[in-house]
């Protein structure tokens, strides 16, 4: 995030603050080295979004988009991932914007070099009802049971849901 906010500030220092991405790219791959955990494929999910902000051109963008889809895909399917709502609508978030620019269709499986493949929901439909689900689990979970990431998850799948279908969503989120 300081990389961004800084870039912001000074974005003449663009190739800089890549470079310090990339350095923090390869400090959570060492942690994934010594252990994969949904923590730490989110955070190389949310250093790969934060990197797009970064670089320039839209093939490096897109590229971007890619690897921190793929990382929150991973963090999402991970086991006893406690954090599975934010992990969902980031994936679902990155996932989207690369329909949006014509590099994926919902029901793609998406292969990675190196990695497992995956598959992206069958439809837009699949997708809202898997967040759906996600959102009504944590309406259920008691306030003192939640730390901070369960009291945002419903924030997150609630823009996630706008993002994928605005004119379904934009009202409901609005009238709350």
């Amino acid at each position: 995030k300081k990389c961004v906010l800084d870039f912001n500030r000074t974005p003449k220092n663009a190739a800089a603050y890549i470079r310090k991405i990339d350095e923090v790219a390869q400090d959570f791959n060492s942690m994934l080295r010594l252990g994969a955990t949904p923590a730490r494929y989110a955070g190389l999910g949310a250093t790969f979004k934060r990197k797009s902000i970064l670089v320039s051109g839209k093939a490096q963008k897109i590229k971007a988009y890619a690897q921190a889809a793929l990382y929150y895909q991973l963090a999402y399917a991970a086991p006893n991932n406690p954090y599975s709502a934010n992990s969902l609508a980031n994936w679902l978030e990155a996932e989207h914007l690369l329909m949006l620019l014509g590099k994926r269709k919902w029901g793609d499986e998406v292969k990675v070099s190196g990695k497992k493949s995956y598959r992206l929901p069958a439809s837009i439909k699949a997708a809202e009802a898997e967040l759906k689900k996600l959102n009504s689990a944590l309406s259920n979970t008691p306030p003192d049971k939640m730390d901070y990431r369960d009291l945002v998850g419903s924030a997150s799948i609630e823009l996630c849901l706008n993002l994928l279908n605005p004119t379904a969503t934009s009202a409901a989120v609005l009238l709350k």
